[in-house]
């Protein structure tokens, strides 16, 4: 039978040619006709995501946010937070899990929700976590009637949001557990489940004062007592209030912990961190007897904590700056828990996002090394918070191909958006949860997602080797067989294989006969792969063949003279301040005030036996010099290379000095005692402060 074009055809020429006309008019149209949409960039929101790449989720009629959200491994999106129970009248640990498109999953819970009640008054889940059975584990904190207190709380739940009843099965509630830790209330932020499944919590409890906080319990929910006390540690750091609100697992087993501690001679939170060996002990290789301080600007905390593949830590919060604004604010730092100094600025940096506050409560890092942190930005009208993301390389600059300038605000209401979790799911999209507030500003807050573009391209690769040998043959032949699979889109591989393969004998006899014998192959091999398809998969063989050498022998005399150059280096130390910190409130002349301050040697040696002070100045701008007000110094007896030495200091403004606005400001080695490779890095600008009267 043939065919209805070609029974067409036999009709006439007149109809194929205007048929052809047609479809050439109709290419034309679609071509020029249609409009073309730009192509995604990293750091847009993923369209394919929700609405445009956001999703709001209002549960009941009161408040909901997330504070934790993570990926399963189908790829399916699960936040945690708490609601509002309008019948109970209180607030209940809240799961939602989404679909990969944003959609609520309807096999989760009650079409997507999941509520529990814990206790019988206040619950909130901070963290959330997924174990090795694709378990999702909520913890945060509930409030204990009959004891009148705060108590950490965990909750475990199957795949299809069922509490799991093999988790605490003795317990008031299976698949329910909580902890009272110290005398009062106690809270969990943070948690982590371990290799060999043990699931530890952190956060603070207060024993007279708020303090560092964990507790670890075993697989079935019971606490594991081989674990500090019975199960618990606590930790006080200063003398006043410390939290922790982040917490990671090493590839040893060591925990870190990371959050805010009071330095109640500052008078100011400071970055802190604390790092435990698996029985719960401190481990006193890390930082001061396992604990590490970092004051940056003021009010500090750090409110996440990551581990690179290198071993070295990142926590990201925020800090105030001098101009009185909040700010992201990353730290760095080595195994050891020393600053390290290539990231940023001596290991800190902070960026501040449009001109109100911006405070960061997520991180997490790339699989190409590119930290990300997450938190708001305060905007001013009509959307006074904004969700907030900022990418930064790995030495801590800006990363300017995340929307060119390497921060990304999304309004999702139409008033108030605050992020506080962030995860990468397999695709490489960021997924930020947080908080919205819906109609306006009447609210209700709502679970609120939003899913961004990193330009990832994920990659699996496997590869197979193998080799044949003949004995007692003249060839031997090696074999390797490469598949590489890649997920990308428009992509231009260039693979250029060079195969270079040389053999030297020589022998030097003392009558000055060399026989030297080379023999050497040389394959190059180059390749263009060009393509837009979705998936490439392409195979690469590459044999070699070593022959029998050619022997050559001859005979040479030869003279060698040997020439040797001598470099000599210059060690010095290489003092710069760090922090300069005075108090945020107005000071009147003749009064005294705190100066906290950390000066840091960046050298390569320490700085000796000769004691140097650390001079603390008033100046009208931020260029610290001899020549301003003095206020009062310090000495520091020595400093070894790489240490830093922190204090607080009392100084009194002078009874003369003009009324106005100052920089308060600190200069190492203000006397130049000490010869440093840069003698011309060593001040440092504070905050302002108002002489009132």
């Amino acid at each position: 039978m043939e065919s209805r074009w070609v029974q067409r055809s036999k009709s006439g020429g007149c109809l194929i040619a205007f048929s052809l006309f047609s479809a050439i008019l109709f290419l034309l149209f679609f071509i020029l006709g249609f409009p073309h949409t730009a192509q995604a960039a990293p750091g847009d929101l993923d369209s394919t995501f929700g609405s445009g790449g956001t999703v709001t989720t209002g549960i009941a009629t009161q408040d909901a946010f997330a504070n934790a959200v993570a990926i399963q491994s189908n790829g399916k999106v699960v936040a945690a937070g708490v609601s509002y129970n309008d019948t109970r009248l209180q607030n209940e640990f809240t799961l939602t899990r989404y679909n990969t498109n944003g959609a609520l999953d309807a096999t989760f819970g009650a079409s997507g929700i999941k509520t529990t009640p814990i206790d019988i008054d206040d619950d909130e889940a901070t963290a959330l976590a997924i174990d090795s059975n694709g378990n999702l584990v909520a913890a945060g904190f509930s409030f204990i009637d009959n004891d009148g207190q705060y108590a950490f709380a965990l909750a475990r739940y199957k795949t299809g949001g069922a509490l799991d009843t093999t988790f605490n099965p003795t317990g008031a509630k299976p698949g329910v557990v909580t902890t009272e830790i110290g005398t009062s209330d106690s809270k969990a932020f943070a948690l982590a489940i371990q290799s060999d499944g043990k699931l530890v919590a952190a956060g603070f409890s207060v024993n007279g004062q708020p303090v560092f906080a964990l507790a670890r319990y075993t697989t079935a929910g019971v606490l594991d007592t081989t674990f500090g006390t019975a199960g618990v540690v606590t930790t006080a750091i200063g003398i006043d209030d410390d939290e922790a609100f982040a917490l990671a697992v090493q590839s040893d087993g060591k925990l870190v912990v990371a959050g805010a501690s009071y330095n109640d001679n500052l008078g100011q939170d400071e970055f802190a961190l604390v790092r435990y060996n698996t029985d719960g002990s401190l481990d006193t290789t890390f930082g001061s007897g396992g604990i590490v301080t970092t004051l940056l600007g003021g009010d500090d905390s750090a409110q996440s904590v990551q581990i690179q593949s290198d071993g070295k830590l990142v926590a990201s919060g925020y800090s105030l700056n001098t101009d009185n604004q909040d700010v992201f604010a990353l730290v760095r730092y080595n195994a050891d828990g020393s600053l390290d100094t290539p990231f940023g600025t001596v290991g800190v940096v902070t960026t501040v996002i449009g001109n109100d506050d911006a405070e960061s409560f997520a991180l997490a890092i790339q699989p190409d090394g590119k930290p990300v942190a997450a938190g708001f930005s305060s905007q001013g009208a009509p959307y006074p918070n904004v969700f907030a993301l900022v990418r930064y390389n790995a030495d801590g600059s800006l990363d300017t191909t995340f929307s060119a300038d390497g921060i990304v605000t999304t309004a999702i209401g139409t008033h108030d958006d605050e992020a506080f979790a962030l995860t990468i799911d397999a695709n490489g999209n960021l997924v930020a949860a947080g908080e919205s507030l819906l109609n306006g500003s009447s609210g209700p807050y709502a679970f609120a997602l939003a899913r961004y573009l990193t330009g990832l391209v994920i990659t699996t690769t496997t590869t197979t080797t193998s080799t044949t040998t003949t004995t007692n043959a003249v060839t031997t032949t090696t074999s390797t067989t490469t598949t590489s699979t890649t997920t990308t889109t428009s992509t231009t591989t260039t693979s250029t294989t060079t195969t270079s393969t040389t053999t030297t004998t020589s022998t030097t006899t003392t009558s000055t006969t060399t026989t030297s014998t080379t023999t050497t192959t040389n394959t190059t091999t180059t390749s263009t792969t060009t393509t837009s398809t979705t998936t490439t998969t392409s195979t690469t063989t590459t044999s070699t063949t070593t022959t029998r050498p050619t022997t050559t022998t001859s005979t040479s005399t030869t003279t060698t003279t040997r020439a040797t150059t001598t470099t000599t280096t210059l060690s010095r130390p290489d003092l710069v301040m760090i922090v300069v910190r005075g108090p945020d409130r107005g000071v009147s002349r003749g009064q005294t005030m705190i100066i906290g301050d950390i000066v840091k040697n960046q050298g390569t040696v320490g700085t000796g036996s000769t004691p140097f002070r650390v001079g603390f100045y008033l100046s009208k701008d931020k260029t610290i010099t001899t020549s301003d007000t003095f206020l009062g110094s310090r000495s520091v007896s020595s400093l070894a290379a790489g240490a830093s030495s922190q204090a607080a200091t009392q100084v009194r403004i002078p009874a003369d000095l003009t009324l106005g606005t100052y920089f308060i400001g600190a200069i190492a080695d203000d006397t130049n005692v000490i010869t440093e490779t840069n003698e011309l890095n060593n001040n440092l600008a504070g905050n302002s402060i108002n002489i009132t009267h």
